[in-house]
């Protein structure tokens, strides 16, 4: 068992070094926004600063994934 807030991310060892830096940076915002409190899972929905999401709510119109994107091409590009 893991102590509360440990969180753990596994990559896949076929990334480039850049695909790895991108996908590391991305999982990193992620991890601060479960931290910080902005997002926490409620069964299979998101609760995002309050607000409740659907897991059918497409990738790119998920705003966790639109910030950590938008993070992730500051840091790599």
């Amino acid at each position: 068992v893991l102590p509360k807030k440990t969180y753990i991310i596994t990559f896949s060892n076929n990334l480039t070094i850049v695909e790895y830096l991108n996908s590391y940076v991305h999982e990193m915002v992620h991890i601060n926004q479960f931290y910080s409190g902005r997002a926490r899972r409620q069964g299979p929905s998101m609760i995002w600063e309050g607000k409740k999401y659907s897991p059918f709510v497409r990738y790119s119109k998920r705003p966790w994934e639109q910030e950590a994107e938008a993070i992730a091409k500051k840091f790599i590009n």
